[in-house]
């Protein structure tokens, strides 16, 4: 298990690119240079966040969606 927080998750993670499963929990604020570099961690397959607060625009599939 590891426990990174917001100013790793921007710099990138090449350690852990065959991360299966990421679990966010409180004051993780979620930017979209965060949302790209998660992006990149095409191992990816479970994404569970608790308490976070999202900024946008965030990069989907279908494009980008913008929140409040």
């Amino acid at each position: 298990m590891y426990y990174l927080n917001a100013s790793q998750l921007t710099q990138g993670w090449p350690h852990l690119k065959s991360l299966k499963r990421l679990v966010l929990i409180r004051s993780t604020t979620l930017n979209y240079k965060m949302w790209q570099t998660m992006g990149n961690l095409i191992s990816l397959e479970d994404l569970s966040m608790y308490d976070c607060q999202l900024s946008g625009p965030i990069p989907t599939a279908q494009g980008t969606i913008n929140l409040p």
